[in-house]
């Protein structure tokens, strides 16, 4: 009995399961960083896409179908997951 609490209260390997458990979090946080950054880039790269097709549509702003074909037509060069709605 006596040897068997002894072998409880050693602490012998605690670094061990702290690094381990540091080094998991720590994985953790730099995906989640990575991802947030992943969408963060797609996010501004297709506000800028639909920020350059409405200045293209607003300079043949008089003529409608002109507009709206110069906007479509900006939107799909720019980003590609753009599609034309009838």
């Amino acid at each position: 009995m006596r040897s068997l609490l002894t072998r409880i209260r050693c602490d012998a390997g605690q670094a061990f399961v702290f690094v381990a458990m540091s080094l998991m979090v720590l994985v953790g946080m730099a995906a989640l960083v990575i991802d947030g950054g992943s969408w963060w880039r797609a996010q501004r790269h297709l506000q800028t896409s639909a920020d350059a097709a409405a200045l293209a549509g607003a300079q043949d702003l008089p003529n409608q179908a002109s507009a709206r074909t110069d906007a479509l037509d900006y939107a799909q060069r720019n980003y590609w997951g753009i599609a034309a709605r009838p």
